[in-house]
């Protein structure tokens, strides 16, 4: 199989799972939304924000360094599998007992407390999920990561349906948070095991544990304030504006995150390639780059408009009309979300091109300057300050990364001739929504994306040999 037939045949497995893995997180936000309220959305983000920030601290950065080291062969699995017990059981004693100190501190009530480390309690499982993930990301086996992903997502989905049936409190929701992580632990150790073999827990760190955790730190950091940058300011919109102020930009910025999870099984299939092709083809690595880019951003164009045009019918449609706050900001959010799709991109190649402690820089100084921005508008604009402070700052991250890709010459990015052809496309979309007639969500979306097709198509963005060769490989999948 060619490297181009490899990267999109797993892309495509990944793009299966995170379709799978995207309904499933917002059919478990839909759920709780609707059936508990506002408020009881507003804690349920904030403790599951909390999570996800601290994961990356619990893990190390062994997920990321796992698909990193694997795809360029500097370890072997059972090197960095059996030597991560010390680092997640350390991990996962600072990932309970910060936030304890930390919400005590500022005075949060009990049952928020209390859910903060029920959840956070699960984190050391998730640790060996995620790096055994990575461990077959790294062998471009995407579609057992993909699968293990899915598990995981399905099975939080129907305890949660179970809970909201039987109408228990939030408390039995999280609870199932941590069950649910156990069992996906479980099972994802099972595959590993019959691929590799068993995991043979070391205790007691050595001079290589010791080792691969300095290498694995900058990727830890990187994930940590990458999390922190898209999710710091419903910490501090907890703090500053309550639980549901938090509900209602939670439901607006989860779409714009969800949505974007659709571009990543690009990106996750394209970084063992990339990385591998810097070293060895550069110019293979370059072209890969152009092409992906075009392809990030030819996708992210129709979201665009969906969210900027109808968040109205958006959040009517989802969360019912007493979200119906969350329409304004969902639009103000819609302006970062082709820069949202880039990032992650631009951000791999250059990791791939030997430049992480750089990424790590602009990630780090874009967290802070999120930290800022957020504090000086979320006590004057409430949700909207931090709806204002992501956009700047996302647009902060790509004007960096540019920077760094053309100084150091480390990839190419696209032709100006592209360029203009992509504005002129969202132009002739934006201007067409104002001559169509209001119509139900679901045939605007319709026509959103068939129009979007037909200008790829004729100003030949989108080539017929490209559609060829994706329905060639869809055949080989099916």
């Amino acid at each position: 199989m060619t490297t181009s037939r490899i990267i999109l045949s797993n892309a495509l497995s990944k793009l299966v799972s995170f379709v799978l893995k995207v309904m499933a997180k917002l059919g478990i936000l839909l759920i709780i939304g609707r059936v508990y309220g506002v408020e009881a959305f507003g804690i349920f983000s904030f403790v599951i924000v909390l999570n996800g920030l601290f994961i990356h601290v619990c893990n190390m950065g062994w997920n990321s360094y796992s698909v990193y080291s694997i795809s360029k062969g500097l370890y072997r699995e059972s090197e960095i599998i059996d030597r991560l017990f010390p680092f997640a059981l350390a991990g996962g004693a600072i990932t309970v007992g910060i936030p304890f100190v930390l919400l005590t501190l500022l005075d949060y009530n009990f049952e928020i407390v209390f859910s903060v480390l029920l959840v956070n309690a699960s984190l050391f499982f998730e640790s060996y999920i995620l790096c055994i993930r990575g461990i077959f990301d790294g062998h471009q086996r995407m579609f057992t990561s993909s699968l293990i992903a899915v598990v995981a997502d399905s099975i939080l989905l129907v305890c949660i349906v179970a809970v909201a049936f039987f109408h228990l409190s939030l408390q039995w929701v999280f609870s199932a948070y941590i069950l649910c992580r156990f069992v996906t632990f479980y099972f994802a150790a099972a595959l590993y095991r019959r691929d590799y073999g068993k995991i043979n827990y070391k205790f007691i760190p050595d001079k290589k544990s010791f080792e691969i955790f300095k290498k694995a730190l900058p990727f830890a950091v990187n994930r940590f304030v990458t999390i922190g940058f898209n999710r710091f300011d419903i910490l501090l919109l907890s703090y500053f504006s309550g639980n549901i102020v938090v509900g209602v930009y939670n439901a607006a910025i989860s779409m714009i995150l969800r949505l974007n999870d659709l571009v990543k099984p690009l990106i996750f299939a394209l970084f063992p390639i990339l990385s591998n092709s810097y070293t060895h083809n550069r110019a293979l690595y370059h072209s890969y780059l152009k092409k992906s880019s075009k392809y990030v951003i030819a996708m992210s164009i129709p979201i665009f408009v969906i969210f900027f045009t109808v968040p109205e019918k958006i959040m009517v449609f989802l969360y019912g009309t007493k979200f119906i706050d969350a329409a304004q900001i969902l639009k103000v959010l819609s302006l970062m979300l082709i820069l949202k799709y880039l990032n992650p991109l631009i951000a791999n190649a250059i990791t791939a091109s030997g430049n992480q402690a750089k990424r790590t820089i602009v990630i780090s100084l874009s967290l802070l300057v999120n930290i800022l921005l957020n504090i000086v508008l979320i006590p004057k604009y409430n949700a909207m300050g931090a709806a204002y402070s992501s956009v700047a700052t996302e647009t902060f991250i790509t004007l960096s990364f540019l920077y760094i890709i053309l100084k150091n010459k480390t990839g190419g990015f696209m032709s100006l001739e592209l360029l203009i052809k992509f504005a002129a496309v969202l132009a002739l979309i934006l201007l067409s929504t104002f001559f169509v007639p209001e119509l139900p969500l679901p045939l605007s979306v319709m026509i959103i994306f068939l129009m979007t097709f037909v200008f790829y198509l004729g100003l030949r963005i989108i080539h017929k040999d490209e559609m060829k060769h994706l329905f060639l490989v869809l055949k080989k999948r099916t």
